[in-house]
């Protein structure tokens, strides 16, 4: 998450480690800011095996209902990129 450093001193990052980028949204909107993302493309998503070592606990069916798989590989890079879609 990248933001201006102006905004801080109006929306303070929360002091915790759950859901934290989450709530910084949330104030940011309900303050009046606008929220930008990158597109779809060139984004790859890797959870490790072990989930209790995510910050974010949600489970890979939370993730995935979100998500369209493509393929499972190691070769991810090729699948990421735009020419592909």
């Amino acid at each position: 998450m990248v933001f201006k450093k102006n905004v801080y001193p109006y929306v303070k990052f929360p002091n915790r480690t759950l859901c934290e980028d989450i709530l910084f949204q949330q104030r940011l909107r309900k303050k009046g800011y606008k929220i930008y993302s990158t597109d779809r493309y060139f984004y790859v998503s890797i959870r490790r095996k072990n989930k209790r070592t995510h910050t974010w606990k949600g489970t890979d069916e939370k993730v995935l209902r979100e998500c369209t798989i493509i393929a499972r590989t190691e070769d991810y890079k090729s699948y990421a990129k735009k020419e592909f879609m």
